[in-house]
């Protein structure tokens, strides 16, 4: 009988090979396994004799407490028997377990070792694999690949679908990216469902005016909803990266507070109120609408203020009153203002320092220091121009950010720290001219981008890492002479960001974004070879207009950056080209007229002629 004729006589899909101590991990996995449809257009291309329409045939989960046997019964011989594939849940309770070998190898000795599917839930492959997993066949070492369910939620979910595409026949990037377009889906339900939530809200709000024990419960669970709404909801939100659904969220949340007495605002209300303006301000400096970001974290910061003067020791206070403090900084630090920028940095790492000292083994506080020197790092770097003082504070960022990432290897947003981290490190090499050492750690940045995006497609704020490596490593390049390899990635890099911008056209920081990548790619074309560089009126006409007429999009240092390249153009071409000194005159630089903060530019370098 061929193959495809017995598999589709065969009962079950799999049979589920457990410890009774991991009978919880069991039943979630058979039932996820079980529900899971298929994508339609992959049941063709599955191994159709394993589905009933487009999900798997049964699966096979003993519920028996096989303790009191002293061999495998009857039925659970059958449905070994009667199973296309085993799937070993792996854990040191299950590699201690006299059943799971027997079942192993039974199953083996009907079905030959291809189709035993190891899930590692617990420990690791050297202290969870059964001895019987490992055994030679034929004199060979068997050596099975298993499925990841260790690392959290995405772990999780990633080893589902790649045991799914193993028992379907399907291929697990299809899966893959489906699974992202169906999260995707859900993101963009939950943020149209804030309309929904915030009616909630309201509904319970007009219920509290009611008795007083009645109205405390009300506003007990309508502070829970605008805590999801800022929590689970706008981190969904914020992996769209879609600035509307973010504004619906924090909308959302804010209705519910302009309702209320401030005055008689409990606590947790009033951090929860704070952090809701810290999240506008975050979201409308990236609109480029900084003097109204300024004033919600100002309000912000007054709140938390108050509450740490009320209770000086309190790490909620705290730590609520740190990411105040930090925003104030970066916000200011974008205005210009590098003093005040300064001021809040260093408050900001006080109160992440104070915070470790009260609680030590809090991972979440050491996360708080490791931005702090960040923090101080990029002042050094962009402020300074000390480079090595800054490089000192985004090693010892490096090294806390990594440990704590290295224990929580599915948490992308710890992960994407660290790829901050590795660009900042980066970029004080690249500017000591360590240009190998820079570039190293811009690969590891690299893998870790390929990596997160390989996991989510569509999560935006990884592809926003993905655009500022691409820049930085095209840099490093064209400093060393590759010029061609350069070009490529900026042309690579402009057209993700432009097609980022198509999706997102509110976002002023992808729009920027791209506009680097167009003067980055002028400026290597201006260190080619004299024979190799296109003509004056090409690059001119790829320079376009330094001075934008949407002056929410004008950034100073861009226009800086793109008028020291009008004149770079004029002479390294001859020519006169008078208007590009004298329509801006390099005088709104952020910095002085030395250093360009975004970039890290020495302008009075940037217009020397090409040889």
């Amino acid at each position: 009988m061929a193959d495809g004729a017995q598999e589709s006589l065969l009962r079950y899909s799999a049979f589920i090979s457990y410890s009774s101590a991991d009978v919880a991990v069991a039943k979630r996995l058979h039932r996820q396994l079980e529900m899971y449809r298929l994508p339609r257009r992959l049941v063709g291309k599955a191994r159709s004799a394993q589905l009933r329409g487009r999900r798997l045939k049964p699966i096979f989960r003993d519920l028996a407490d096989l303790s009191a046997e002293h061999d495998l019964t009857s039925a659970i011989r059958e449905a070994l028997a009667q199973s296309e594939n085993l799937i070993v849940l792996c854990s040191p309770n299950s590699a201690k377990s006299e059943w799971v070998g027997r079942e192993i190898e039974y199953f083996r000795a009907l079905h030959g070792d291809g189709r035993i599917r190891a899930a590692l839930i617990e420990g690791s492959a050297g202290t969870s694999f059964h001895p019987a997993l490992l055994k030679k066949t034929r004199g060979a070492p068997v050596e099975p690949l298993a499925a990841d369910f260790t690392k959290g939620g995405r772990g999780w979910r990633l080893g589902k679908l790649k045991l799914m595409a193993g028992l379907a026949g399907a291929q697990l990037d299809e899966l893959i990216q489906r699974d992202a377009q169906r999260r995707m889906q859900v993101v963009v339900g939950l943020a149209v469902g804030v309309v929904v939530t915030l009616g909630v809200i309201i509904a319970l709000m007009a219920v509290a005016m009611g008795a007083s024990a009645e109205a405390e419960k009300q506003r007990r669970q309508a502070t829970g909803l605008v805590d999801y709404m800022l929590t689970d909801l706008r981190a969904k939100a914020k992996r769209s990266g879609r600035l509307e659904e973010l504004a619906a969220v924090n909308d959302g949340a804010l209705r519910y507070y302009q309702n209320q007495d401030l005055s008689h605002l409990p606590e947790d209300a009033l951090r929860q109120r704070a952090k809701l303006l810290q999240a506008m301000g975050e979201d409308d400096q990236k609109r480029g609408q900084i003097q109204r970001s300024r004033t919600e974290i100002q309000e912000a910061h007054r709140t938390t203020a108050a509450l740490l003067a009320a209770k000086p020791n309190d790490p909620k206070r705290l730590f609520a009153h740190a990411q105040s403090e930090y925003w104030l900084g970066f916000i200011n630090w974008r205005a210009g203002d590098g003093a005040t920028a300064r001021a809040k940095f260093e408050a900001y790492a006080r109160l992440a320092q104070r915070l470790v000292e009260i609680e030590p083994n809090n991972a979440d506080w050491q996360h708080e220091v490791a931005y702090s020197e960040l923090n101080l790092g990029m002042l050094a770097l962009r402020q300074e121009g000390d480079a090595t003082t800054a490089e000192t504070h985004f090693y010892r960022s490096f090294l806390k950010m990594g440990a704590i990432a290295q224990k929580n290897p599915s948490d992308v947003e710890l992960q994407r720290d660290v790829i901050d981290a590795l660009a900042w490190l980066a970029d004080s090499q690249r500017v000591q001219r360590r240009y190998k050492a820079a570039l190293d750690h811009r690969a590891d940045q690299r893998r870790i981008i390929d990596r997160l995006l390989a996991e989510d497609p569509r999560n935006r704020e990884v592809w926003m890492d993905f655009l500022n490596n691409e820049l930085a490593t095209a840099r490093l390049e064209a400093d060393l002479g590759r010029f061609r390899p350069a070009l490529e990635r900026l042309q690579n890099g402009l057209y993700v960001a432009h097609r980022m911008i198509h999706d997102d056209p509110q976002n002023i920081e992808i729009a920027k974004q791209a506009r680097g990548f167009e003067l980055f790619r002028i400026r290597t074309m201006l260190m080619l070879p004299r024979g190799e560089r296109p003509r004056k009126n090409y690059i001119i006409r790829q320079l376009g207009d330094c001075n934008p007429s949407d002056s929410a999009r004008i950034d100073h240092e861009i226009v800086n950056f793109c008028a020291a390249l009008k004149e770079r153009i004029a002479n390294s071409y001859g020519g006169s080209n008078a208007d590009a000194t004298k329509s801006h005159s390099f005088d709104n630089m952020q910095i002085g007229e030395i250093y360009s903060a975004r970039w890290g530019l020495h302008y009075s370098s940037e217009i020397q002629p090409d040889k």
